[in-house]
């Protein structure tokens, strides 16, 4: 009668050895936000023959410069007399952005925009020489340039569209747009160089 309770016993104490057991881990995390942008091939609309629009109802005469830098003219038209002049010299080239530092094989976001304060201005900073003024601004996927872009007219807010970067987390957006004479009766463009800005921004 007395192996029954010492085999029941036996048992009970195996099972009190593996007992509960609680503890506290820590858990780790590392900040990493460093998306660079660098401008690897700076856009360019190149040299120009550019005469200002005298007739405040007329479009002015344009040029649109796309993904692979070939340059669209188009005349003035509308108004009365429209009369301004744009014509391409030669030396454009669509702009290069190279994003890096993103996840591997990732969608990051992009946006181009422009405003009034981006219109290209001549090198003197004279208020008196008119400036070459943006349309509109296109964003292109250098992986897709004919089938991923997006266009954002001047001073419009950008919807922005998806890029994947590749295994090491680079991508490159390609930069064009249209720009445009100013409507000036009064003052003329002279020689030289003129220099604006536009804007990217990269997200997740």
């Amino acid at each position: 009668m007395n192996k029954p309770l010492k085999k029941l016993c036996l048992a009970s104490g195996v099972a009190l050895a593996f007992g509960a057991q609680a503890d506290t881990f820590n858990v780790t995390a590392t900040v990493d936000n460093a998306i660079t942008l660098t401008e690897t091939t700076p856009f360019s609309i190149g040299s120009l023959f550019l005469t200002a629009e005298t007739d405040n109802a007329a479009t002015p005469a344009s040029m649109s410069i796309n993904s692979n830098g070939d340059v669209t003219t188009t005349p003035a038209s509308g108004g009365t007399a429209p009369s301004s002049s744009l014509v391409s010299l030669g030396g454009a080239t669509a702009g290069v952005i190279t994003i890096t530092g993103a996840a591997p094989f990732t969608d990051v976001t992009v946006e181009a925009t422009v405003d009034t304060d981006d219109h290209l201005t001549h090198f003197s900073g004279s208020p008196n020489v008119p400036a070459i003024e943006w349309v509109s601004i296109t964003a292109y996927d250098g992986n897709d340039p004919t089938g991923n872009s997006e266009t954002v007219l001047l001073s419009a807010a950008a919807t922005g569209f998806d890029v994947t970067t590749d295994g090491s987390g680079n991508a490159d957006i390609l930069v064009g747009g249209v720009l445009q004479a100013s409507i000036d009766a009064a003052n003329t463009y002279e020689d030289g160089s003129y220099t604006g800005t536009y804007n990217i921004d990269v997200s997740y």
